[in-house]
């Protein structure tokens, strides 16, 4: 039987050293004796809370369109996306926009597959990424886990609008007709 260390080389590696996010807070690591991935994913679930409250705050719904509220909350999960992986954030910008590509230009009989497919590939894709990369049987935070979520937002929508396209059916009344992109987006981010 083969032994990962040894087949990857990573006896020299730090548990951090592959992490992509931001290092702003990394002096705090010392401090809570925390990873720098983690340190950065409590910080911004504490930053979502004090958001929650800016949002019912500031953007109340009786002041504020929907669209407003929209588009802050969408800016905001883009940044706090951007602190917690970095530059990996591009994969899901691509399995996003991708799905949103072939929604609009594929055939509604075989999108719901096609999209099915192609998020499961690119979500194969990371997870063999993260076992070349990251040392084996160590956890750092990275972005598979917002793209298994995403892999599954996008394949339900899929399916939503391929019920939507057929004949009256008990799935009609629950079925997607059209997504715009700004919608889409929002749905994933």
């Amino acid at each position: 039987m083969v032994d990962m260390r040894e087949y990857l080389n990573i006896s020299s590696w730090k548990d951090d050293e592959w992490y992509s996010g931001s290092r702003l807070l990394s002096p705090l690591t010392s401090v809570l004796g925390l990873p720098i991935d983690q340190v950065n994913f409590v910080a911004c679930m504490l930053l979502s809370v004090v958001a929650s409250f800016i949002l019912r705050v500031y953007f109340n719904p009786s002041k504020t369109s929907s669209s407003v509220r929209h588009n802050f909350c969408t800016v905001l999960g883009l940044l706090l996306g951007c602190f917690c992986w970095g530059l990996s954030i591009f994969y899901a910008f691509l399995i996003a926009g991708g799905c949103y590509l072939m929604l609009r230009f594929l055939d509604v009989r075989y999108v719901q597959k096609v999209i099915f497919v192609y998020s499961m590939v690119c979500l194969g894709y990371l997870h063999w990424l993260r076992l070349r990369q990251q040392r084996y049987g160590a956890y750092s935070l990275d972005i598979t886990g917002p793209v298994m979520v995403m892999t599954q937002k996008v394949t339900s929508i899929a399916f939503s609008i391929h019920d939507g396209a057929g004949k009256e059916s008990d799935k009609q009344k629950y079925a997607i007709k059209y997504v715009h992109s700004c919608n889409f987006i929002k749905l994933n981010f």
